[in-house]
């Protein structure tokens, strides 16, 4: 191959062979230690850039021919077509990305110890709350301007993508939405048009991680005082933000934040 265009397509080819889905392989990558991002791969995959050197290396070893990669890296260097300037000038990834934008709880504060006791709800908030089925946002009380969405841990603890804080500016063509359970409880969903559908479950660290298998995801009771709620997940505590600003990762703890859902 000695285009652009021809390494595109062996790339998809690549994908294809190893059956996996953009989040898979980004979970993939991170076992092998490296960081492979859905928004990066689905660019590279649809020709708007060439993969730089480190993001085919994880994408080769994601997808199982890690021993193929001195070849593949001497085919991108002779795919000469120019593809990442077009792309230099994007507004940054949309969905599934490194910092895409979903919404988020801030903080007030720091972040307090996991509380496993629905008595640390204050006593207004003991209704379970109905939602409606369209496309919400979740923003936290303390920073209105701040939804909630997936991104990357900041100290580089965990590879996948989690649930982090954004600007809601930044959320869309994804959508979240409550998708009612059993007993009032509802899982959180959040859909793109392109990567599909993920569901959050809260992890023993912790943090919450969309998943591909909804069936998996971790009920949410949302309790309501007002137009403001709490989001609470029985025997671990309620959802919040660890630390304060942009990208501050959401964790299951004590129940102290409180948040604003409304339509998107």
């Amino acid at each position: 191959m000695n285009s652009q265009g021809e390494f595109i397509a062996s790339l998809r080819d690549l994908k294809q062979r190893s059956g996996l889905t953009y989040r898979q392989l980004e979970k993939r990558a991170a076992e092998h230690g490296k960081v492979l991002a859905r928004s990066t791969l689905a660019d590279v995959l649809a020709g708007k850039r060439l993969p730089a050197p480190d993001v085919l290396d994880a994408f080769v070893h994601a997808c199982g021919e890690g021993d193929q990669v001195d070849s593949w890296q001497r085919a991108r260097a002779s795919a000469t077509e120019p593809a990442s300037a077009p792309t230099a000038r994007r507004r940054r990834s949309r969905w599934w990305p490194a910092a895409a934008a979903l919404m988020v709880l801030v903080s007030a504060g720091t972040w307090f110890a996991v509380s496993s006791s629905r008595q640390d709800l204050p006593d207004e908030y003991g209704t379970p709350a109905a939602m409606p089925a369209s496309p919400v946002r979740i923003r936290p009380v303390a920073a209105p301007d701040l939804c909630l969405t997936d991104g990357h841990v900041r100290d580089g603890r965990y590879g996948p993508l989690v649930a982090v804080q954004r600007p809601c500016s930044a959320v869309a063509p994804q959508t979240t939405t409550f998708e009612p359970l059993a007993r009032g409880s509802y899982r959180i969903a959040w859909t793109h048009p392109q990567f599909g559908k993920g569901c959050l479950k809260v992890l023993e660290s912790g943090l919450l991680e969309p998943w591909d298998d909804c069936t998996k995801a971790t009920p949410f009771v949302l309790e309501r005082s007002a137009d403001e709620y709490v989001l609470r997940v029985d025997g671990l505590g309620c959802l919040g933000i660890e630390g304060t600003g942009e990208s501050a990762e959401a964790h299951v703890g004590k129940c102290d934040q409180r948040f604003v859902i409304d339509a998107a």
